[in-house]
């Protein structure tokens, strides 16, 4: 897995292409992935929300293309 940073713009950007995928007419999901594909695309916009934009990293998977994020680090001081 090779992660590349990208902005919260991108990420959320990458987020929506993921969502219309799924929602879309495609053939050749497995039986349950657009429901969960769906699921996890909640979760992860859910996430990013409560802990708010500005407190996470966010990285794209260059090999699959699949967008992460993580909590920032507090600050020592």
């Amino acid at each position: 897995m090779a992660l590349e940073e990208i902005t919260y713009d991108e990420y959320m950007k990458k987020l929506d292409e993921i969502e219309k995928r799924y929602l879309s007419d495609e053939k050749g999901f497995p039986e349950g992935a657009r429901e969960k594909g769906l699921e996890i695309c909640r979760k992860f916009r859910r996430e990013v929300e409560e802990l708010g934009p500005e407190n996470c990293l966010f990285y794209i998977d260059t090999l699959y293309g699949l967008p992460m994020h993580k909590p920032k680090e507090p600050k020592q001081g």
